[in-house]
């Protein structure tokens, strides 16, 4: 998702910042980190959070950074393609707008499988996928390429 990030910001032409963990991390540590950060980066938009770090096993304390973000009107997106299958994860408690899965790495679905979490009542905030000519722009479907369909010939 961080490259998604990078390019989010390049073709958009908005500024890309990253936040650094301090080390050793607490919670009230990282929590200073990113109210900090929020508050010197006013016209910031998006928040890409990360569950749980793939190089330290490090656990973010989400639900705080989320709402920090939603009293600047910044929306959330989470990675967790580290956390899904590994930790207990009610997404509703997390207060996240968006979060992508990696089905992967604990669940051992089938490499390339994933998922995408979007918040009731923020599907139009997502733009429909290019190819779609099917459905609705109301309707989730017309946010995902399905593939080709198998069909049997007999």
């Amino acid at each position: 998702m961080q490259h998604a990030m990078a390019y989010l910001a390049s073709s958009r032409d908005a500024q890309h910042v990253r936040i650094a963990i301090p080390e050793p991390s607490t919670t009230a540590n990282i929590l200073a980190a990113y109210e900090k950060a929020l508050r010197e980066t006013p016209q910031a938009r998006l928040l890409l959070l990360t569950h749980v770090s793939n190089r330290s096993g490090l656990v973010l304390p989400i639900r705080e950074i989320a709402a920090m973000a939603r009293k600047r009107n910044v929306d959330g997106i989470l990675d967790s393609a580290q956390s899904v299958g590994l930790l207990p994860v009610a997404v509703d408690n997390l207060g996240i707008d968006f979060m992508g899965f990696s089905l992967h790495k604990w669940v051992a679905a089938p490499l390339g499988t994933g998922a995408l979490y979007i918040r009731r009542g923020r599907l139009s905030d997502i733009t429909p996928w290019l190819g779609n000519h099917i459905h609705k722009d109301d309707d989730i479907r017309a946010r995902v390429p399905t593939g080709t369909v198998d069909s049997q010939h007999g």
